[in-house]
């Protein structure tokens, strides 16, 4: 909702709608009913100010709808995507499913559950999706240089009780 109100208080600002954040927030909050949306006010309010005799403006409310759409159905799934390591498609179907199974929470609970899901796949603890043999040799690399520094610690330790005895023996 949050994104959805800057985007609606911006657009609406630079048209010149007065009372452009107080009317944001109204639409952002009828935003959060899953069919209807945006879209469920800013075309109706186009349709009646194009119907009135202010083209211009209902020209103005259509293109900051479709601005709106275009963000949030392209733009935010690439976004949400590359933070999460998932691919823009996996991740808008994900935010899909997720609001259709459990509301808000699946909106953003699936997303992070796919995110963990690879992640646990890709450090080989769970084997849930095929690799490439590219993707997997990247993926030991990675557990490969993540379990030096930690062989270089007990290597470290032991080399120093070895000197802590051979001390003592000279002693």
């Amino acid at each position: 909702m949050s994104i959805t109100f800057v985007e609606l208080a911006l657009g609406l600002t630079i048209i010149g709608v007065p009372y452009s954040v107080l009317v944001a927030l109204c639409i952002a909050i009828f935003d959060i009913l899953p069919v209807l949306g945006t879209g469920g006010i800013m075309i109706p309010w186009a349709v009646i100010t194009f119907v009135l005799g202010d083209y211009g403006m209902a020209i103005k409310l259509l293109m900051v709808y479709v601005i709106i759409t275009v963000v949030r159905n392209i733009l935010e799934p690439k976004i949400v995507g590359g933070q999460l390591g998932l691919h823009p498609i996996v991740t808008l179907a994900s935010m899909f499913a997720g609001v259709q199974l459990l509301g808000v929470v699946g909106l953003f609970g699936f997303p992070i559950l796919l995110s963990l899901l690879r992640y646990l796949n890709d450090t080989g603890t769970i084997h849930i999706f095929r690799m490439k043999e590219e993707e997997k040799k990247e993926a030991e690399e990675q557990i490969e240089e993540e379990e030096e520094p930690a062989e270089k610690e007990e290597e470290g330790a032991g080399a120093a009780e070895e000197r802590t005895e051979g001390q003592e023996e000279n002693r």
